[in-house]
C-alpha cells in the first residue's frame, strides 16, 4: 500500500484492510511504503506497523508511487499480492480477484477505479467503484509468478 501524505487517511484505510482480512481467514500481510512524505504518514505507518503483526512499514526518502508499489510488491512474501491505494480500499474487489485467481490459468487480475459504473468487462462484473479483468495466459514452466 504506497502511502504519501496520507496522515489523514491511512490509520482508517489499514485498520478496515486488517479487519476486513481477519474476517476472511487466512494468512495475510498488509506491506505500507511511505515515500516521501512532509506530514506524519511515516511515523503513523510506523505506529501502525507495531498495532497490527501483520502490518509492516517500509520507508523511501522520495515520493515515487511506481517505486513505492514496485517496493511493496518486491517485499510481498504470498503468492498472490494485491495493491490498494490509501484513499480506495474495495475487499468487495479483492473478494472477486481472488475468486478469478482461483483458476489456475488466471496469472493477474487488473482493477480500475476509474472504470466507467456498467461497463462489463470479459467475464467480469462491475463494482461500484471498481471493475476487475482477469488476465490468462500461460508460462512456459506453468508457474503463476
Amino acid at each position: 500500500m504506497p502511502c504519501h501524505n496520507e496522515e489523514c487517511y491511512l490509520e482508517a484505510a489499514v485498520a478496515g484492510v486488517v479487519d476486513g482480512l481477519r474476517t476472511r481467514g487466512g494468512a495475510f500481510e498488509v506491506i505500507l511504503v511511505e515515500n516521501g512524505s512532509n506530514d506524519s504518514t511515516l511515523s503513523l505507518a510506523n505506529r501502525l506497523s507495531g498495532c497490527y503483526p501483520e502490518v509492516r512499514s517500509e520507508s523511501l526518502p522520495y515520493p515515487d508511487y511506481g517505486a513505492a508499489l514496485k517496493a511493496g510488491f518486491e517485499r510481498a512474501q504470498g503468492d498472490i499480492v494485491a495493491n490498494f491505494d490509501v484513499d480506495l480500499v474495495d475487499l468487495g474487489f479483492l473478494d472477486k480477484a481472488l475468486a478469478a485467481m482461483a483458476d489456475s490459468s488466471v496469472a493477474a487480475v487488473v482493477g480500475s477505479k476509474r472504470a466507467q459504473v456498467g461497463v462489463s468487462l470479459p467475464e467480469c462484473s462491475p463494482l461500484p467503484c471498481a471493475t476487475v479483468s482477469a488476465f490468462r495466459f500461460r508460462t512456459p514452466t506453468g508457474s503463476r509468478r
